[in-house]
């Protein structure tokens, strides 16, 4: 996959017709907030949620994307969010089960069940994440977007700009 950068005028609508994911034609234009912090305000959390919140929500960039998407792919954000949505979910309702029958016997297995279906949804949600269309920086000139088609940053003319690997 490549990384492209983007002016905010090309984010908001001047791009190619091509698929970001897959390269074909594009039929359908999504429209996509993005948002952007620093990695490192991750850390602040070890100090506590509130200087956390403060600290991101003063760094935090926000953008808005039109990206051209193929019928297949034009849902690409919102199953992503979807999947991890309905994943959370079934290990909150696991956790209600496991309080509901501590007092049987075999409630030892569900606690573990629990635990195991907590760690596949975690890596689950690193995978869904990481393997999105997200924005790697934002400020306000540009928008530099991973994990796009090698085909879409072609039709941009940086191809051989930032391509990984």
């Amino acid at each position: 996959m490549a990384i492209v950068h983007l002016t905010i005028a090309e984010a908001q609508g001047e791009l190619p017709p091509i698929c970001m994911i897959c390269g074909n034609e594009a039929h359908e234009v999504v429209r996509k907030k993005m948002s952007w912090k620093p990695g490192w305000v991750w850390l602040l959390i070890l100090f506590g949620l509130i200087p956390f919140l403060l600290v991101a929500l003063m760094l935090t960039k926000r953008a808005v994307l039109q990206a051209p998407l193929c019928p297949l792919h034009k849902n690409h954000w919102s199953n992503r969010t979807l999947a991890v949505a309905l994943g959370f979910f079934a290990v909150i309702g696991l956790v209600f089960v496991v309080i509901l029958f501590s007092a049987k016997p075999w409630a030892g297995f569900l606690a573990v069940a629990c635990l195991g279906l907590g760690l596949v949804w975690a890596i689950a949600t690193i995978f869904i994440t990481g393997t999105a269309i997200r924005a790697r920086r934002i400020n306000d000139a540009e928008v530099v977007l991973q994990n796009v088609s090698p085909d879409f940053a072609y039709a941009l003319g940086q191809y051989d700009m930032d391509v990984p690997g």
